[in-house]
This record gives C-alpha cells, structure tokens and sequence, in this order.
C-alpha cells in the first residue's frame, strides 16, 4: 500500500508536465543555493537545465518571447524587470572591470 507522500502527483512548477518517481531535480528557488538559499521547487530535469546551466547573458531571445502571449500582465512585467536587472548588473561588473585595470 502506497503512502501519502508516494499518492503525491509532482509536477515540474515550469512546465507543468507529470512527473514520474526520482525524474525531477530540486531546484534552490528564489534563493539560489551559493547564496544561503534553503527552498527548492521541483523541475523536470530538461527545465532544470535550461534555468541552471544556461547563461543568462547569452539566453536566446526567441525563448523569451515564445511564450509572451499566453504570460499574464504580471509574468511579463517580471520577465521584463529581470532581464533589465541582468543588463543592469553586467553593465556594473563591466564597469568595475575597467576601474581595476592600471
């Protein structure tokens, strides 16, 4: 007889597909894992791959948009505060770069 916990339907929190037994990985969401985070999300492992080993900085754009019309008001605005954020930071580190070069 199965517990509860094993009862439990998971589902990847990105894309919402069913997650069979162990085909998940825990992701540190919203604090990432380096900087002291403790909660984590299930992913499925495709997700998971694209969300942690990705680089941000080179994401490919069509990615971004290929979902812009079924995103509420709200996803978009976070989508559209996080890439500027991104931009924001590189343009700071790129800054302090050139400060420390003699």
């Amino acid at each position: 007889m199965k517990t509860e916990r094993e009862k439990e339907i998971h589902q990847c929190i990105a894309c919402e597909i069913l997650l069979a037994k162990n085909s998940w990985e825990n992701h540190h969401f919203p604090i990432p894992k380096g900087l002291g985070g403790t909660e984590t999300v299930r992913l499925c492992i495709p997700c998971h791959d694209m969300v942690d080993r990705f680089n941000l900085e080179n994401w490919p754009s069509e990615f971004t948009y290929k979902g812009w019309s079924t995103m509420t008001r709200e996803a978009r605005l976070l989508v559209m505060k996080a890439i500027s954020a991104m931009y924001r930071l590189k343009a700071e580190r790129d800054e302090a770069v050139e400060r420390s070069k003699p």
